[in-house]
């Protein structure tokens, strides 16, 4: 909130310091009309600065080495501050609390507020006299326009959902970006950003975000942690379902907030994301790695959509990680500490009738194995399922549309390894494990007359490990609720569900 004040005063202090030049007549002139204007701002700030230009032809400003300060403490400086482009009243009538008459905004279509602003070598204080200052080696906004807010920003109002939602609504930019961002000092942890930017915000839409080269390590943790991300990156995303959501939180429980917010997000059109290089590592503890996540997808105005996803690298090592005797012999036995997966998905939601329809999941863990898994499933109420009540959860699944479905695992070692681990713990072979498990199949006959070698199928897998297949395929449609009302000997032939084994 501290920095949201600064950021009114900057405001505030380039209005004041471009009306100083296009009102002050000479040079000499315009710096003692500056100087008189500074000395004008909100109560207990004051600003000091270096050399000033102004070009009356292109509307620019130019101020060397400012200073912010409040009640004698200084909030922020900047090397240089360039602003083109100002549009003084209406940023004020914007960003000004008492530019509002009666707490209401002075007009309500949106203006253009700024053309250009260029701040170099930005430091911004922390609140606390020992706390880290923020660095921002250089940041740009071009073309930022928007109305008043439904009412004056003030710190009250800012703290407000659906003043932050119509904050969203109510500004727009063409480009915002920023690089080399430190927030660190010695023993204090650190943070830092490479690059960040957005393009094309309006409103709630957005053409394209991203973040680059980010680093994390929080101060005084009890375990040394470390973050760092390559990149993110969000192209085509449509966040008013967001803002709606954000908008109508207001009052609720923060419980209820987050989940109509989460369910909000799934409802959002997104058209591209990327997520590059992450690492965390916990020390001493796990580490996790991904190399790469990349999505995109499209929405149509029924709130159809269709999307695909790959996921490449997504690393989970034990590394130095505290265990006990036995998870170390355990994990020795698996003959690994680490996890490596990829994930391709594709699919597609048909709004109009609820249907989902899964044509491709495919989730590998490098050296063990491959999950296969389509799907075609109508009634689906995705409200229900995310309800609260249990039973209004429970009605919910009970009416998902069975057409298709099928799950099939191509195994590499995943089998043998779990058995052998199986075994250690048991003080058994692994062949007496294998007979064991198939112990409980002996019945399943019975449950499956339609196959009547089912058993045998998974116990020739379990005996000789490659692939295990499992489908359903029902004469017709069907509910869950139907097959569950149904006796137990019928399930299976009306899912028609059939098993492979090899």
């Amino acid at each position: 909130m501290r920095r949201n004040l600064i950021g009114v005063a900057v405001v505030v202090l380039i209005a004041a310091a471009v009306l100083a030049f296009r009102f002050g007549g000479s040079r000499h002139e315009s710096r003692a009309t500056l100087d008189q204007a500074l000395a004008s701002l909100p109560p207990g700030y004051t600003a000091t600065h270096g050399a000033t230009d102004y070009n009356p032809i292109t509307d620019t400003l130019t101020i060397h080495d400012l200073v912010l300060s409040r009640d004698g403490r200084k909030l922020v400086s900047a090397g240089l501050v360039v602003a083109k482009g100002a549009h003084i009243e209406a940023l004020r009538a914007v960003f000004d609390p008492d530019a509002y008459p009666d707490g209401k905004p002075a007009w309500s279509d949106r203006r253009s507020l700024l053309g250009h602003l260029d701040v170099q070598s930005l430091r911004i204080e922390a609140a606390a006299p020992d706390g880290t200052p923020l660095l921002i080696r250089h940041a740009v906004v071009d073309g930022l326009s928007g109305r008043p807010f439904i009412r004056p920003p003030t710190p009250p109002n800012r703290s407000a959902a659906d003043f932050q939602a119509d904050a969203a609504r109510a500004l727009a930019v063409g480009n915002v970006a920023v690089d080399g961002v430190d927030m660190s000092r010695e023993g204090s942890g650190h943070f830092g950003i490479g690059s960040a930017g957005l393009t094309d915000y309006d409103t709630g839409k957005l053409g394209g975000f991203h973040v680059d080269d980010i680093e994390f390590a929080p101060p005084q943790a009890k375990r040394p942690v470390s973050f760092s991300l390559a990149k993110i990156a969000v192209q085509g995303a449509d966040l008013h379902a967001v803002l709606a959501a954000v908008a109508a939180s207001a009052g609720q429980d923060p419980a209820a907030r987050r989940r109509a917010i989460a369910s909000a997000y799934s409802d959002s059109q997104l058209g591209q994301f990327d997520l590059d290089g992450l690492a965390l590592k916990i020390a001493p503890g796990p580490r996790v790695e991904l190399a790469s996540l990349h999505s995109q997808g499209s929405r149509q105005a029924d709130g159809s959509a269709t999307g695909s996803a790959a996921l490449r690298g997504l690393s989970v090592a034990a590394d130095d990680s505290p265990m006990p005797d036995q998870a170390h012999a355990m994990m020795q036995r698996f003959g690994s500490d680490r996890v490596v997966l990829d994930e391709d998905t594709e699919a597609s939601w048909t709004e109009a009738t609820k249907h989902l329809d899964l044509s491709r999941l495919d989730l590998s863990a490098r050296d063990l194995g491959v999950l296969h898994v389509t799907a075609s499933l109508g009634g689906i109420d995705r409200a229900g399922l995310n309800a609260t009540d249990p039973a209004a959860r429970r009605a919910a699944f009970m009416g998902v549309v069975v057409s298709h479905a099928a799950l099939w695992f191509d195994d590499k070692s995943l089998v043998g390894r779990v058995i052998g681990v199986l075994a250690m713990q048991q003080n058994a072979t692994p062949e007496q494990v294998r007979a064991e498990a198939a112990m409980p199949l002996a019945g399943l006959s019975m449950l499956l007359p339609d196959e009547p070698d089912a058993a045998a199928q998974v116990s020739a897998f379990l005996d000789h490990p490659h692939s295990l297949r499992i489908s359903l395929d029902p004469p017709a449609p069907v509910s869950l609720g139907a097959v569950a009302a149904a006796p137990i000997t019928e399930r299976a032939h009306m899912l028609g569900l059939k098993i492979t084994g090899n």
